[in-house]
């Protein structure tokens, strides 16, 4: 019984001067041939010589196993010869995909027919189809296969311009390496066309090599004065080099070349931002903005500059949505679109962006509504939190100082610190110095817990963890949240619990930059040593030479260690680069 075919359209986007203007298609199959069939085709493809001997015997026994309706360990052998061929071979791709549609797995089976299919085409423009379905569907994989392949092809006919094209979904998926050979192959192929020197800069800007890209790009400047895109790249590098003035000329230029054009407006409005025109950016990005349409490919710039420097969200949600809609399958450009949606006072922009998103994925524009009303959630619940300590109360840098007694929980004998820090200190800057005075390492995460609330670092806070950032409180506001006594947990494998209590508040001492550590007792334990009671496990095993633990004991603390011993004066000394730091700390003269 024969493969049943149905026809399937491929959306690709065809720039000028390379392939027709409109989509191909390609078949695919809805259902692969019975096993019988496979196995004797697969057979006549083993025999042609494409594999090694040892391969074919494997081959061959891999379809004698589909033939006798082992697909799962047929499929499992499939598999295990593609990984071991340097490049794919039809049939075993072939092979792969029968078993996997016989194995109840018909998406693999449409990707290996594909990727079959590919590898024995000759016909140029349908591996550049493929490619570009598979880099829009996201994967990656099967798209690197049929571009390679094209690139090889291309670069045999010396067809500089399928090597640009080729180079352009190379870059799209990443592959900034293998681009940059295509683009220099293009530039080798005809050296006097001026868009094979633009691609190779197009991927050397992608590799961040901005010199070499302006050079690129100078080099089809030379060709083509008119060359806006050349004229746009060279901008881009100027601005990645903070070089605004220069990559305001180069936008200029392109701006005389094609004063509608969505890129170059673009380019003008970041340019003139960052030189402070913040006006002419504005209509700048406004010209941009009506006719983005005509190249959804600038919407991404434009709408970081609506969103970060403008401020003004409602204008780059549109913008993010088509964002969203080129790479469907990123997680940031997910998650711009739910901040630019959760920061818009524009309920009707909303609303059409998600409908024009619905229109193209649902799934998609269910994603988005899901996470904005989620977000909008955690922020009105972090901003109620936030409320009910940052900034409670009045803390001036000439204000009072604050005595903290931090004592490790749980510890016997006592282990403890005294410092005095500035009420107006962050506990952002509080986390280094309690770090600083125990000997902590720093290496592991940690939180302060104020009255039920959470305070730390946002780098953290992931999931449902709802975490006030510790540079928006400070000592005087903790001091006053909790009544003078709250907790700081370091590590939350070992748990090491500390509790910092207010011993009291003084007016600072003329000549004195705090902070400064003022006593303590005993030496703090080592990191990962297992939690209090590892470290104390670990005592009794260095005093004692016949523990088994003794050996590793001294190992990890030195035969030296004085569980008693503590420095006031090093202590103090550890905290000399806090002292010295700008801005956060105070600093008395």
């Amino acid at each position: 019984m024969g493969a049943l075919w149905y026809i399937m359209p491929v959306d690709v986007e065809w720039r000028s001067g390379w392939g027709p203007d409109r989509p191909r298609r390609a078949l695919i199959p809805r259902r692969a041939p019975c096993s019988n069939t496979g196995c004797r085709g697969g057979q006549r493809l083993a025999q042609k010589g494409r594999v090694s001997s040892t391969d074919r015997r494997n081959l061959l026994d891999a379809f004698a196993l589909m033939g006798r309706g082992q697909f799962h360990r047929a499929r499992a052998s499939f598999e295990k010869q593609i990984r071991s061929q340097k490049s794919s071979d039809p049939a075993t791709l072939l092979g792969l995909a029968a078993a996997s549609i016989l194995d109840g797995d018909p998406g693999s089976a449409v990707a290996n027919t594909r990727l079959a299919w590919a590898a024995v085409s000759d016909d140029l423009f349908e591996l550049v189809t493929v490619a570009a379905y598979y880099t829009r569907s996201g994967r990656h994989d099967e798209a690197l296969f049929a571009l390679m392949r094209a690139r090889a092809m291309a670069s045999d006919n010396g067809d500089d311009a399928a090597l640009i094209q080729v180079c352009r979904f190379l870059r799209v998926l990443g592959e900034s390496r293998e681009a940059l050979k295509a683009a220099r192959e293009a530039v080798e192929i005809t050296p006097d066309n001026p868009n094979s020197h633009s691609a190779l800069g197009d991927t050397l800007y992608d590799m961040c090599n901005y010199p070499d890209a302006l050079a690129s790009y100078q080099t089809a400047l030379d060709l083509d004065s008119q060359h806006r895109a050349a004229h746009i790249g060279a901008g881009k590098c100027f601005g990645e080099m903070e070089k605004w003035d220069e990559a305001l000329s180069c936008f200029e230029k392109a701006c005389s070349i094609d004063k509608r054009s969505p890129a170059v407006n673009t380019g003008l409005a970041v340019a003139l931002f960052r030189l402070g025109r913040r006006e002419e950016s504005a209509k700048a990005a406004k010209r941009a903005f009506s006719r983005v349409g005509n190249d959804p490919s600038c919407a991404h710039d434009l709408s970081q500059l609506y969103l970060n420097d403008l401020d003004m969200p409602a204008k780059a949600v549109p913008l993010l949505t088509i964002d969203l809609v080129n790479n469907p399958h990123s997680p940031e450009h997910l998650n711009q679109l739910v901040t630019a949606i959760t920061r818009s006072d524009d309920g009707l922009e909303n609303a059409r962006a998600l409908a024009a998103l619905a229109h193209v994925n649902m799934e998609l524009a269910m994603a988005v509504t899901d996470a904005a009303h989620l977000a909008s959630s955690d922020s009105h619940r972090a901003a109620q939190q936030s409320a009910r300590l940052v900034g409670i109360a009045q803390a001036a840098p000439d204000g009072p100082v604050y005595q903290l007694k931090i004592a490790l929980e749980r510890a016997s004998p006592p282990i403890w610190r005294r410092v005095v820090v500035p009420g107006d200190l962050s506990l952002c800057f509080l986390h280094s110095v309690i770090q600083s005075v125990m000997e902590w390492d720093g290496d592991h995460m940690h939180v302060f817990r104020i009255s039920g609330l959470d305070v730390g670092d946002l780098e953290y806070a992931e999931g449902e963890w709802d975490l006030i950032d510790e540079f928006d409180v400070t000592v005087a506001d903790a001091a006053m949240a909790s009544k003078g006594k709250f907790r700081y947990i370091y590590d939350f494998g070992d748990n090491w619990m500390h509790y910092i209590t207010v011993e009291k508040t003084f007016p600072r001492q003329d000549g004195v930059t705090y902070p400064v550590c003022t006593g303590g007792r005993r030496a703090c334990p080592l990191d990962d040593c297992g939690g209090i009671h590892g470290y104390y496990s670990f005592l009794e095993a260095l005093a004692d030479p016949d523990s088994e633990e003794h050996d590793r004991a001294v190992e990890w603390f030195g035969k030296d260690f004085d569980p008693e011993a503590f420095d006031v004066d090093a202590a103090d000394a550890a905290l000399d680069w806090i002292r010295k730091a700008p801005c956060r700390i105070p600093q008395d003269t």
